[in-house]
């Protein structure tokens, strides 16, 4: 999944120049990401909870990647979902 991040100026005072339509357009932009990324981690969160090891299925039923799955366990622990050390 490719996410394309809105161009937005990182001095404040750059954005204190733009107009009220400009800055609505980036809040809107921002939005269109962020639901794009709880998308993508409701997808990776369904994908480790169902696999092989956590379920009756066969590991040839497995759909993730042991590389993907790596991810999204590094991702879930970065982003503090999880309590644990691996």
């Amino acid at each position: 999944m490719e996410i394309k991040l809105p161009e937005i100026p990182k001095d404040r005072k750059a954005l204190e120049k733009r107009t009220k339509s400009v800055l609505v357009e980036l809040v809107l932009q921002q939005q269109a990401v962020l639901e794009q990324l709880v998308a993508e981690v409701e997808r990776l969160k369904g994908l480790i909870e169902t696999d092989s090891q956590t379920s009756s299925k066969p590991p040839s039923s497995d759909l993730i990647q042991r590389s993907e799955k790596a991810e999204a366990t590094y991702l879930e622990f970065s982003l503090g979902w999880c309590d644990y050390e691996k």
